[in-house]
């Protein structure tokens, strides 16, 4: 989760009256947060439930297989490896040009879709473009 979307999630929380923050005199960019007497108590009635959902959702690993998931999961969350990737993935889209997406891709399917043709055959596209069951459409811009 991102510093923002943290903030945002105490935000709301704080609204709802799970959640206080503080800021301190010493240093105004300092926050704490805590939970309050409804949060604490949301949380002792949550736990058990989610015990019981991770169980059964993965149940059927079995402790072993459970154990090494997890392990492998969190190598896979690790900071140095998440900044790897994002490295690695804008060096990739560095070498490679990515075609351009027509925002209004959809519409104009719909339109052309609405459209007879007598010179293409039932359910042709034209060049470039793709509609799957009217719903996704992508139109390639050059």
């Amino acid at each position: 989760m991102s510093k923002g979307g943290g903030s945002k999630l105490v935000s709301r929380l704080v609204a709802k009256g799970l959640v206080i923050k503080e800021t301190h005199d010493f240093d105004r960019r300092f926050r704490s947060i805590g939970l309050t007497r409804q949060g604490r108590e949301l949380v002792v009635f949550l736990a058990p439930l989610v015990r019981a959902a991770d169980r059964e959702f993965f149940g059927s690993l079995g402790n072993n297989r459970r154990f090494w998931m997890t392990k492998w999961m969190k190598r896979l969350l690790e900071t140095d490896r998440i900044q790897h990737m994002a490295q690695w993935v804008s060096l990739q889209l560095k070498q490679i040009t990515v075609p351009r997406v027509d925002p209004d891709a959809a519409a104009k399917a719909a339109w052309a879709a609405s459209r007879p043709s007598p010179a293409a055959a039932p359910g042709s596209r034209g060049a470039g473009e793709l509609t799957i069951s009217g719903v996704i459409a992508v139109h390639i811009v050059s």
